[in-house]
């Protein structure tokens, strides 16, 4: 699990391959998220039981969705703050 703040999540994803995507996790700040290899046991965990904080897992092809997805976490995050 690495806490990155969004910007840098999304440039972890821009690198990312198809074949090993990475799964984003809400936190408790707007502007950070938990981004973690999806394909380890423990994320795959998480996922199939339905983490509420799971946000989608992403590569490269999908950084546009992971663009949309992550701003519209932070923009929630702050209208609940």
């Amino acid at each position: 699990m690495t806490v990155a703040t969004i910007p840098e999540a999304l440039q972890r994803i821009s690198t990312t391959e198809p074949c090993s995507p990475l799964a984003v996790f809400r936190t408790k700040r707007d502007d950070q998220v938990d981004v973690m290899f999806a394909s380890t046991i423990r994320t795959q965990q998480r996922i199939e039981w339905g983490d509420i904080n799971y946000l989608g897992s992403f590569h490269r092809e999908s950084l546009s969705e992971a663009r949309q997805r992550l701003r519209d976490y932070s923009e929630s995050m702050r209208e609940v703050a």
